[in-house]
Order: C-alpha cells, then sequence, then structure tokens
C-alpha cells in the first residue's frame, strides 16, 4: 500500500509533465476505488450546498430533491470547470487542486453521514423501529435495492468500453496534458466529446479511474428518487415500476462506463421534475423559489446540453416547459434575465469555440456536433445519424439474442407505454384520480415525452439507448395517473418485470466476477482489461 501511496503522490505532484496513456493516469487499485468514493461524496456534498443555497427553507426541501446532491454537483462543477477547458486553463495542477478539495468536502461529509446513521440507531427503542419497518417492507422494494446495489458494484470495475478507451478517457488525458480542451480535427471521435470529459479528467488528475462511472450509476439513484418521492407517492404501482426503472437492462452496460449518457439524462428528468412542481402546480415553493427553480433548471438543461449533443433537443425542450410557465405566472422579465445570464456562462462558451477552431456558420454550431467543412466529416456524421437497430421498435422490449441483452429498455417500455393513457383520461376528464392525483404533471410528463421521442425518430439514432429520457417521464406519468389494472394485467406484469429483475441480477453477477474483481489489485486490473477491454493495449 506504500507503493500504491507514492506512486499516487508522484502522479499529483507531476506538475505539467504530460502524462500518455491510461495506466499513467491511475492510481493503483484499490488506492483509485478510495479517491473515486471520495469524490463522489464531495460533489454530493457540493451539490446540497448549492441545493441549500437555493432554497428559502432548506430543511423544508422535498427528499426527493435532497436526494439530488450528486447530480446537482455534477452539473455546477462542469459549469465551473468547461469553460476553462475550452479557454485552455484546465492545467493539470488546478484540476488536481479541485480534486483534493472535493476529496476534503466528501470527507467531511461521509462523517456526517456516518454520525448521523449512529445517532437514528443508537437506542434499542430506535432499532426496534426501524427493524419492524425493514420487516414490513414490500419483497419488490429489497429486490429493487438489491439491483440497485448491484449496479453500484458493477460501477467500481476498470474501464473496458471502446468508445471509453478511446475518446472519453482519450480526450480527459489531453485536457490534463495540455490544459486546453483539444483541437484536433483529424479525430473525428474527440468532436462528439463535451462536458461530460471535463468531470472525468477532474477524476483522472487524482486517479479515480472509477470516478466517471460512478457518476453515471448515481444518476440511476437519483432517477430512482425522483420517481419513488416526488411523483404521486401514494401510487399502488409505485413498488413495481420502480423495479421496472431499476432493471431496465440498457443500466448495465453504461454503469460501467463513464461515457456521459446517464448523469445528462438524470438532469434532464430532474429539471423537468422542479418544473412541474415549482414552477406550473406551484407546489414547494415556499422551500425553493421560483426564480431559484428557474435558474436551477437552466443550470441543469444547459450542462445536459454541454455534455452530449443529443441532450440539446430534450434540453431545449424542458427549458422551454419551464419558460412558458415563467411566462404564464408574470415572471417574463426574471425569466428572460436568467436565461441570458446562464445562456451567456453555460451554454454560449461551447458553440463559441466551435466556430472560433472549426469555422462554419452560427447555425450549425449549434445544430450539428461538427460545424465547418473538414474532409470527411459529413459522411461520419450522416453514419451517426443513420444508425439503428435493425428492427427497431420492437428492439426497445426484446434483444436479438442474450448478447444484446443491455441494448433494451425492457419490460419497462411497457409499463411507460401505460403512461400515454393518461393524456386521454387527462383531455377527457374520465378518471377522476387523473384530476386527484395532479392532472397538469401528468399532462405535461406524457406531451414532453411524445415530442422528445418524435423528434428523436425524425431526427436522431433509432436506438433504445436514445429514448430513455421519454421512458423515464412516460413512468412518470404512469405513477400520477395510477390507474388500476387488472388483476390479470397486474399479475402477468409483476411477472414480468420480477422475471427481467432475476435475468439482471445474473448479468451483475457475471459482471462483477468479470470486471469488478479488477478493483481489487493491480493484477487483477490488468487481467480484466487484458482480456475484456477494447484494444486496451494501444490504451496503456
Amino acid at each position: 500500500m506504500h507503493k500504491h501511496f507514492d506512486s499516487w503522490w508522484q502522479l499529483i505532484t507531476s506538475g505539467a509533465t504530460p502524462r500518455y496513456g491510461l495506466d499513467l493516469n491511475v492510481a493503483q487499485p484499490p488506492l483509485s476505488l478510495a479517491i473515486s468514493v471520495l469524490l463522489i461524496f464531495g460533489v454530493e456534498y457540493l451539490g446540497r450546498l448549492l441545493l441549500n443555497r437555493c432554497a428559502s427553507q432548506p430543511s423544508s426541501l422535498p427528499i426527493w430533491l435532497k436526494a439530488q446532491g450528486i447530480t446537482v454537483g455534477a452539473a455546477a462543477l462542469a459549469a465551473l470547470l468547461f469553460p476553462l477547458a475550452l479557454i485552455g486553463e484546465l492545467q493539470r495542477e488546478r484540476a488536481v487542486a479541485i480534486a483534493l478539495s472535493l476529496m476534503v468536502l466528501g470527507l467531511l461529509r461521509m462523517i456526517t453521514l456516518a454520525r448521523l446513521s449512529l445517532n437514528l440507531l443508537q437506542t434499542s427503542e430506535q432499532r426496534s423501529v426501524f427493524i419492524n419497518r425493514a420487516q414490513r417492507t414490500p419483497m419488490s422494494v429489497w429486490l429493487t435495492l438489491l439491483v440497485a446495489g448491484g449496479l453500484g458494484l458493477l460501477s467500481l470495475g476498470p474501464i473496458t468500453d471502446a468508445d471509453s478507451l478511446d475518446y472519453h478517457l482519450g480526450v480527459a488525458i489531453a485536457v490534463l496534458n495540455s490544459g486546453a480542451f483539444p483541437f484536433a480535427p483529424e479525430w473525428f471521435h474527440s468532436r462528439l466529446a463535451g462536458a461530460g470529459e471535463i468531470l472525468i479528467a477532474l477524476g483522472l488528475a487524482v486517479g479515480a479511474e472509477q470516478f466517471g462511472a460512478m457518476l453515471q450509476c448515481s444518476a440511476v439513484l437519483g432517477l430512482l428518487a425522483m420517481l419513488w418521492w416526488g411523483v404521486n407517492p401514494q401510487s399502488a404501482l409505485r413498488p413495481l415500476v420502480a423495479l421496472a426503472l431499476v432493471t431496465s437492462p440498457v443500466f448495465l452496460g453504461w454503469v460501467s462506463s463513464p461515457k456521459p449518457m446517464l448523469l445528462p439524462g438524470a438532469m434532464t428528468t430532474l429539471a423537468l421534475l422542479i418544473g412541474t412542481h415549482a414552477i406550473w402546480n406551484r407546489s414547494n415553493t415556499q422551500a425553493l423559489p421560483i426564480k431559484s427553480s428557474f435558474s436551477l433548471i437552466c443550470l441543469l438543461v444547459m450542462m445536459a446540453a454541454m455534455m452530449k449533443f443529443n441532450f440539446l433537443l430534450s434540453g431545449g425542450l424542458v427549458g422551454a416547459f419551464a419558460l412558458l410557465g415563467m411566462v404564464k405566472r408574470g415572471q417574463t422579465l426574471a425569466a428572460l434575465t436568467i436565461g441570458l445570464v446562464c445562456t451567456a456562462l453555460f451554454f454560449a462558451p461551447y458553440p463559441i469555440w466551435k466556430h472560433v477552431y472549426f469555422g462554419g456558420d452560427w447555425l450549425s454550431t449549434l445544430t450539428t456536433p461538427m460545424p465547418g467543412h473538414w474532409p470527411g466529416t459529413s459522411k461520419f456524421e450522416e453514419f451517426l445519424r443513420g444508425f439503428r437497430d435493425s428492427y427497431f421498435p420492437l428492439s426497445l422490449l426484446v434483444p436479438p439474442s442474450l448478447g444484446y441483452l443491455s441494448t433494451v429498455l425492457g419490460v419497462g417500455a411497457l409499463l411507460a407505454l401505460g403512461g400515454l393513457g393518461g393524456l386521454g383520461a387527462f383531455l377527457s376528464l374520465a378518471e377522476k384520480s387523473v384530476v386527484k392525483n395532479d392532472a397538469p404533471a401528468n399532462h405535461y410528463f406524457v406531451t414532453i415525452a411524445l415530442i422528445t421521442a418524435t423528434l428523436g425518430l425524425l431526427l436522431g439514432q433509432l436506438n433504445a439507448r436514445f429514448f430513455l429520457e421519454p421512458y423515464y417521464w412516460l413512468l412518470f406519468a404512469l405513477l400520477v395517473w395510477s390507474p388500476r389494472l387488472p388483476a390479470m394485467l397486474r399479475k402477468t406484469l409483476v411477472i414480468l418485470v420480477s422475471t427481467q429483475a432475476l435475468a439482471v441480477l445474473t448479468m451483475i453477477s457475471i459482471g462483477l466476477a468479470l470486471l469488478s474483481v479488477g478493483a481489487i489489485n493491480v493484477e487483477q486490473r490488468k487481467e480484466v482489461l487484458l482480456q475484456r477491454g477494447y484494444d486496451y493495449s494501444a490504451a496503456i
């Protein structure tokens, strides 16, 4: 362990010395895992501080919002660091200083949480209450927690994903070596990178290999918290929908990769939920004022768009939805002011950078990830946009073989389709439960989901993984509508979701045996990467 610490100390004190290749930028396991955990808690602490700062009464923040510290903290960090990289001021030593500060915050947060846990269970009466509640918890809830925990363990392994070893890690390392976001016209994939790679670079600055993947996994937990506490907690369908969400097979591939796909989706979903609660439906405004709510929404949707180009569409729709709500509440001037300031700080720097370095007109910097007339880029972009599953839309639900299990949404897609029924019920007012259970929220979830999915069909890749946000939002709509399912249909859905859960748990167990063991020591990490890491030898 002393040898590992010496190697890590050399890493963080190397200053401007370039470090090429993956292994030279990560601490030896299990030290890299410990550093990643500290960073995650530091990000959560930062996000909680920001939420408390925005709230008029921090203690009265709803639990679903308190659970979003990592999502909000990651958005704030990206908003701070990405512009620094774009102007060439994110040198390794600066990234190290920021990361070490986060580690200190993380340690403080862990100590605070440990004390709270001990205080909650310090008396026999309190322990008895906890045990009684645990015994009354339905089996489906325990199964949901088991899968969520398994996904968390899956994110601890070394990085084996091909795209991650190429440009997600490659761009991050290039930023640390030069202090600037890379301008490399011949490296086509680097032009798909964004603010998400800057967060990966922050982790690599202190050798935290698992930090990026743990951020993606935390997004799943944040989504689960939103669904459980933020959308009609009285719904009888809540345990079934929660289990369907967390067992979506598509999560299997992404929680073990730093690829910024799950985190931006959690950001746009959180922005939508804040908009429905605090702007349109005027609830929770005592805890989170309307102007603070709109500011948070702008931060979340703009940074989601900066992390991955395809979130520009969904983030723009959610932002427009919040802006319309502000106008309806007579806050037009405040909304425009906040929106313009946030655009200048969070959104504008990247299109300006692309225009300066790659050229092209201003419109193309907003509508394409590859502006400018560089050889080959048009064909590359055409290939990306034209990619589709050979049997879409059936691929949303059923994989062609077990090897493609992690490319589908799973049984939850059937439940998500059930959310569409809420729109018809809302418009006809045929279901009293729609009005009682907050009809506007149901209406908004379905409408935004349908618009996003339709535009995605017309403009984006026809792949199940690119319809995750409409999937989330239709599940939310189903909970708000909360129809009374016929007994036979409900029993069938329970069997299907439970079967999917067992299949996902099996896949997680295999993943832990094949991948996550690489987080234990150096030898196992290298063996895992040589056997499972696509072209790892080229990234060493």
